[in-house]
Protein backbone atom coordinates (compact mmCIF):
# COMPACT_ATOMS: atom_id res chain seq x y z
CA UNK A 1 0.00 0.00 0.00
CA UNK A 2 1.15 3.40 -0.87
CA UNK A 3 2.46 5.67 2.30
CA UNK A 4 0.04 8.60 2.83
CA UNK A 5 1.67 11.54 2.57
CA UNK A 6 0.48 14.53 5.32
CA UNK A 7 1.54 17.76 5.37
CA UNK A 8 2.39 19.15 8.61
CA UNK A 9 1.28 22.18 10.15
CA UNK A 10 1.48 23.37 14.09
CA UNK A 11 0.64 26.57 15.38
CA UNK A 12 3.80 28.32 17.54
CA UNK A 13 2.68 26.33 20.84
CA UNK A 14 2.57 29.84 22.76
CA UNK A 15 -0.21 28.34 25.48
CA UNK A 16 -0.30 24.65 24.66
CA UNK A 17 -2.74 22.39 26.62
CA UNK A 18 -1.27 19.20 24.75
CA UNK A 19 2.30 19.21 23.47
CA UNK A 20 1.59 19.13 19.42
CA UNK A 21 4.80 18.10 18.65
CA UNK A 22 4.93 14.84 21.43
CA UNK A 23 1.22 13.60 19.94
CA UNK A 24 2.80 13.55 16.56
CA UNK A 25 5.89 11.32 17.08
CA UNK A 26 4.49 8.88 19.76
CA UNK A 27 2.77 7.50 16.22
CA UNK A 28 5.36 9.07 13.58
CA UNK A 29 7.52 6.11 13.91
CA UNK A 30 5.03 3.62 14.74
CA UNK A 31 2.62 3.91 11.73
CA UNK A 32 4.68 2.85 8.32
CA UNK A 33 1.55 3.82 5.90
CA UNK A 34 1.81 7.75 7.11
CA UNK A 35 5.33 9.78 6.03
CA UNK A 36 4.75 13.46 7.31
CA UNK A 37 6.57 15.98 5.10
CA UNK A 38 5.98 19.82 5.23
CA UNK A 39 2.64 21.66 5.11
CA UNK A 40 3.52 23.29 1.89
CA UNK A 41 4.53 19.98 0.42
CA UNK A 42 2.35 21.01 -3.44
CA UNK A 43 2.65 16.19 -3.37
CA UNK A 44 0.64 15.69 0.26
CA UNK A 45 -2.51 13.48 0.48
CA UNK A 46 -3.62 15.50 3.67
CA UNK A 47 -3.29 18.54 5.98
CA UNK A 48 -3.26 18.15 9.67
CA UNK A 49 -2.81 21.17 11.41
CA UNK A 50 -1.92 20.85 14.94
CA UNK A 51 -2.84 24.00 17.59
CA UNK A 52 -1.58 23.30 21.66
CA UNK A 53 -4.73 25.03 22.72
CA UNK A 54 -8.28 25.28 21.42
CA UNK A 55 -7.40 29.07 20.17
CA UNK A 56 -6.85 27.07 16.84
CA UNK A 57 -4.40 30.06 15.83
CA UNK A 58 -2.24 28.17 12.92
CA UNK A 59 -2.97 29.64 10.15
CA UNK A 60 -4.75 27.08 7.45
CA UNK A 61 -3.05 27.28 4.21
CA UNK A 62 -5.45 26.47 1.02
CA UNK A 63 -6.10 23.25 0.19
CA UNK A 64 -8.05 21.48 -1.65
CA UNK A 65 -7.84 17.73 -0.47
CA UNK A 66 -8.66 16.64 3.34
CA UNK A 67 -7.85 18.29 6.22
CA UNK A 68 -7.65 17.07 9.72
CA UNK A 69 -7.47 19.31 12.25
CA UNK A 70 -6.15 18.84 16.53
CA UNK A 71 -7.01 22.08 18.73
CA UNK A 72 -5.81 21.20 22.61
CA UNK A 73 -7.55 17.82 23.08
CA UNK A 74 -10.17 18.20 19.93
CA UNK A 75 -9.95 16.09 17.23
CA UNK A 76 -11.85 17.53 14.26
CA UNK A 77 -13.84 19.78 17.11
CA UNK A 78 -14.59 16.41 18.53
CA UNK A 79 -13.24 15.91 22.45
CA UNK A 80 -11.24 13.32 23.32
CA UNK A 81 -8.80 11.88 26.12
CA UNK A 82 -5.35 12.58 25.76
CA UNK A 83 -4.77 8.72 25.69
CA UNK A 84 -7.62 8.59 22.55
CA UNK A 85 -6.01 11.88 20.72
CA UNK A 86 -2.87 10.15 18.55
CA UNK A 87 -5.02 6.81 17.82
CA UNK A 88 -7.88 9.08 16.59
CA UNK A 89 -5.09 11.29 14.66
CA UNK A 90 -4.49 7.95 12.79
CA UNK A 91 -7.83 6.51 12.46
CA UNK A 92 -8.73 10.32 10.88
CA UNK A 93 -6.34 10.54 8.40
CA UNK A 94 -6.48 6.85 7.36
CA UNK A 95 -10.46 7.62 7.17
CA UNK A 96 -9.96 11.14 4.80
CA UNK A 97 -7.19 9.90 2.67
CA UNK A 98 -9.38 6.79 1.58
CA UNK A 99 -12.48 8.83 0.96
CA UNK A 100 -10.14 11.12 -1.03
Amino acid sequence: MKKIRVGLKYCGQCNPIVDGPSIIADFATEHCLILFVPWDDNNKDVLLVVDGCHRACATRPDFAGPVVVVSGRSLNGRLLSEVDLSPGVIKKIMEVAVDH
